[in-house]
């Protein structure tokens, strides 16, 4: 992609930059201009972006997620506008999901009255626990073999896998807000909301939109009175901004005459 906008229009020519990992190896000739290809820029020097005269920053998501403040000399967002070419979704082979789905159903099981029920069921504490592993193993193996296809995921683990992406796409947006500066978002890939870009377009859903299904786990926090005044407050705080971006940007699509 860097060396595409590189290559495509004389004004952004050398002022295309690849951000890379800081441990691939990467030559003088990678971080110099070059008639055919992009200049490369290590993760960890991506704060000194200011002095490098550069339009485009080119980047993976989750190299931008955290760690780095990318300021100008006005220690303001140096970067106005994020373009979300592809949406994001969990790896197949990525087990934080996994982890993180096992640990809410363990949590749940406590703070409900599954896993006293559980222990009080059996004679000893030591048989509770066990039984208490066996459940959790069976339920991790579960997780491990369900399909991650968007399209597929049942209620629950959209909900795990939205509350996931949205905290990894506002982190990466809060890099373009620092000093209180204006951000323009703009979401690429038509998987991000593919009733809308359909022909005829029609309304979208939380099963079928990543960005519906942000709004959707949002909304108990702001409009259901389901959660505590402690948890409203928590999500309100730091999700504000976002649920109003989107609500704005999700406004129902105009009927074709």
């Amino acid at each position: 992609m860097a060396d595409t906008l590189h290559n495509l229009n004389v004004r952004w020519r050398n002022k295309v930059l690849c951000l890379v990992s800081d441990d691939e190896e990467i030559t003088a000739e990678d971080e110099a201009a070059s008639a055919y290809h992009a200049r490369s820029l290590r993760r960890g020097d991506v704060e000194h972006l200011k002095d490098l005269e550069a339009d485009i920053l080119v980047a993976p998501l989750l190299a931008l997620e955290r760690g780095h403040n990318i300021l100008n000399e006005a220690d303001e967002a140096a970067i106005a506008t994020i373009y979300f070419l592809a949406r994001p979704h969990p790896h197949p082979e990525d087990l934080h999901l996994a982890v993180n789905a096992v640990n809410d159903w363990v949590v749940r099981a406590v703070t409900g009255s599954d896993f006293a029920t559980l222990v009080q069921g059996k004679p000893t504490v030591e048989e509770g626990a066990e039984e208490c592993r066996r459940l959790t193993r069976s339920y991790w193996y579960q997780v491990l073999a369900r399909s991650m296809a968007w399209s597929r995921l049942d209620d629950d683990v959209r909900e795990q896998v939205t509350w996931d992406m949205l905290v990894l796409l506002w982190q990466v947006i809060g890099r373009l807000v620092r000093g209180g500066v204006p951000a323009r978002v703009v979401f690429v890939d038509a998987a991000f909301a593919p009733n809308r870009g359909a022909v005829p377009a029609r309304p979208d859903t939380p099963e079928s939109s990543l960005l519906h299904s942000v709004l959707a786990v949002l909304y108990p926090y702001f409009d259901g009175g389901t959660t505590t005044a402690e948890e409203q407050f928590i999500v309100r705080a730091l999700y504000a901004p976002l649920r109003s971006m989107l609500t704005r940007l999700l406004a129902a699509v105009p009927a074709h005459p």
